[in-house]
């Protein structure tokens, strides 16, 4: 399991504290690993929807929680997940994956197809 980037500056002293920080040492790493395996799903269900579209000129990955778990996806267990299809992992790994960083996407495109359909 690897870090994922937290940096914690605290010395125990006492034996409450020690006591203390191994409980949030355990837990931690139950939280490390439930991020873990949430990128190791979004990745195979994207791998499933870009084989089911054959979405060849890439994956675009949208919504609040993407952009927020961004160092936990790029420590390659997301790509792996992406690309665990068998035969299909060549083509999937020829498949481009961004992740949309603006929070406004969603409503920009909403804005651009209501301006579209109103144009003609």
């Amino acid at each position: 399991m690897s870090d994922i980037g937290f940096i914690v500056s605290f010395s125990p002293t006492t034996e409450r504290e020690i006591e203390l920080w191994r409980y949030l040492r355990k837990r931690r790493a139950v939280c490390v690993e439930s991020l873990r395996l949430y990128v190791s799903m979004l990745g195979s269900a994207a791998g499933n929807l870009a084989l089911t579209s054959l979405a060849a000129g890439g994956v675009y990955l949208g919504g609040g929680i993407p952009p927020k778990i961004l160092p936990a996806s790029k420590q390659g267990t997301f790509l792996k997940a992406f690309m665990a299809k068998g035969r299909f992992s060549d083509f999937l790994s020829r498949i481009p994956v961004r992740v949309i960083l603006n929070d406004k996407a969603a409503l920009l495109g909403a804005a651009h197809a209501a301006f579209e359909a109103v144009k003609d």
